[in-house]
């Protein structure tokens, strides 16, 4: 079984040791690239980090990823709180699959 984790800044830097690649390509959108490709499709769960988006608690945020493939993975971050917006936000995933 393969496993991939990382951390990532709300701008997409690597937050400690990571062996995958975010860019920030738009407000709460994040490309998740794996420098070494899984055999098969992983499965991915994200955690948003929303401590950093300094509104003081009060908020529900939304994650969802798409196009989860064994190269990576698209990542989007809303904060649903009204008005309903896309969000910059750190987070964190662990990737995993069978080889």
């Amino acid at each position: 079984m393969g496993i991939i984790i990382g951390s990532f800044s709300a701008q997409g830097g690597q937050l400690g040791t990571t062996t995958s690649k975010a860019t920030h390509t738009g407000t709460g959108v994040y490309e998740v690239t794996f420098s070494q490709a899984f055999s098969t499709q992983p499965s991915v769960v994200v955690t948003p980090q929303t401590d950093n988006l300094g509104k003081g608690g009060g908020y529900v945020v939304s994650v969802s990823i798409e196009n989860v493939s064994s190269t990576g993975f698209s990542l989007f971050i809303q904060n649903l709180s009204s008005p309903a917006q896309n969000e910059d936000a750190g987070f964190s995933f662990i990737a995993s699959a069978s080889n």
